[in-house]
């Protein structure tokens, strides 16, 4: 068994046979990283005193990684691993886990917990969560969200920063031990930034918080996540105040927004002490989308957020679908946290839309009487209500009725674009300060990756096994 060039390489031997005189650089994420592109599944216990126990040691052995190592035939500095053979898949999961200290529950999430953790080598606070898994591994859900999650880096897109995998199938069968037909379940842990909280928490506990100029700001991120995702080819398509995470912005992003605001003072959106920054969640519903394609489907988007052309069974759509929803996140604000649009079921919130927003006529959207055929519920003809009473805190804003009018329109082929929407003359006063925000965003997390990458590469090369 040969070992890949970046641990084979990382020191010298000492007279006791072991690697001495590791990188500085020796911590825990360079180890595990390294062990994830090794393709040895178990390793016999002197191979891996000569080649892993020396890292560890230059490291620092605490007692609770000394517990962790003990599970795995660990006796202590001196005698090293025992086992006759180390199941090295365990082994890495058990040193990926221990790189994050849980800090307690802060969720549930649709497949388990969701914790508060903190990163011992980065001290950067995150949130761990389970994700969705089969009997045959990751759920398409899951490999959705990673995938979707990796390609789109945005300042208002939340960060994946590490998958936690365990290792699937039996373990390495141990001296005098019988075989055992019982595999190892598998399961996997999303490792995502970490906000205060989601706007619909917020809404819920402090309904008259939110002032409008804050939800301006709240609106114009939200659809610049979505710009970048749409110019991406990808649709979100489970957007909600749920899903929707914010909390106060870093001091660089709040102070460049603040330095290039434009607005009035008894306007402006945030000061440096109070800006808000939101991040787009749960891309486990998501998918890539292509212009011509056709086969989509219509059980997406939770119920008070799903436009018309879903209610109806379209499967064919666009990523206006977000903008719709987008739309009732921004009514709900301003309606501080009530749902404009209110069923508990698909006929009855597509009643309600058009009991509010009027039924369209046949030359707004000349599809529609025989979509309503197709659902039985006939071609029930209601006006519209005017949206200042809809929506009475933007009753005095005419340039935020036409933005939500827009944004809400029943035909798709009506409905703005994210990209349109964020040029609207609504957010002229914002513009500035949330351009500033997000170069400065850009820059902060390119900054970050920069440091990431200087503590897990090592001066090592990246061979595998």
């Amino acid at each position: 068994m040969e070992l890949s060039g970046s641990l084979r390489n990382a020191g010298t031997t000492s007279t006791s046979g072991r690697s001495t005189d590791l990188a500085t650089n020796t911590n825990i994420a360079t180890l595990v990283g390294n062990l994830r592109k090794c393709s040895l599944a178990c390793a016999e216990a002197a191979w891996v005193n000569t080649h892993i126990l020396p890292w560890l040691l230059q490291r620092g052995v605490d007692a609770e990684l000394h517990s962790l190592l003990a599970r795995f035939g660990f006796s202590g500095p001196q005698l090293g691993f025992t086992e006759p053979v180390i199941d090295l898949l365990a082994l890495t999961t058990a040193l990926h886990k221990y790189l994050y200290v849980k800090m307690g529950q802060i969720g549930a999430g649709a497949y388990g917990a969701v914790f508060k953790a903190y990163h011992r080598e980065t001290h950067e606070l995150l949130a761990i969560k389970a994700a969705d898994m089969t009997e045959y591994g990751l759920a398409a859900s899951t490999l959705r969200e990673i995938t979707m999650l990796k390609e789109l880096r945005h300042p208002n897109i939340v960060g994946l920063r590490d998958v936690i995998m365990s290792p699937v199938g039996p373990p390495p069968l141990r001296q005098g031990t019988a075989g055992s037909g019982t595999g190892r379940k598998q399961s996997c842990y999303l490792v995502v930034e970490l906000l205060h909280c989601d706007l619909h928490a917020f809404m819920q506990h402090r309904p008259h918080a939110l002032s409008m100029s804050t939800a301006k700001s709240i609106m114009y991120q939200l659809l610049s996540g979505l710009k970048h995702a749409h110019m991406n080819g990808i649709m979100h398509r489970d957007i909600k105040p749920q899903n929707i995470l914010m909390g106060p912005a870093p001091s660089d992003v709040a102070s460049a927004a603040a330095a290039a605001t434009t607005a009035p003072e008894d306007t402006a959106p945030a000061t440096a002490a109070g800006r808000v920054q939101i991040k787009i969640a749960d891309f486990g519903l998501a998918r890539s989308y292509l212009p011509d394609e056709q086969a989509y489907t219509d059980w997406v988007v939770t119920l008070f957020y799903r436009p018309p052309e879903l209610l109806l069974g379209c499967k064919s759509y666009s990523p206006t679908v977000d903008v719709w929803s987008a739309g009732c996140v921004l009514a709900e604000m301003a309606n501080t946290g009530s749902p404009l649009f209110v069923s508990d079921s698909e006929l009855g919130q597509l009643d309600d839309i058009f009991a509010k927003l009027g039924t369209p006529s046949a030359k707004a959207w000349p599809e529609l009487e025989q979509m309503l055929g197709a659902t039985g519920m006939g071609s029930r003809a209601y006006q519209p209500q005017p949206l200042n009473q809809l929506v009475p805190r933007l009753a005095a804003d005419p340039q935020a009725l036409d933005l939500l009018s827009r944004m809400l329109a029943p035909n798709p082929r009506h409905r703005v674009s994210a990209a349109r929407a964020l040029a609207h003359p609504w957010f002229d006063d914002i513009r500035a300060a949330e351009a500033a925000a997000l170069q400065a965003g850009v820059a902060a997390e390119a900054a970050r990756q920069a440091r990431a990458g200087a503590v897990a590469t090592a001066p090592l090369p990246h061979r595998g096994c």
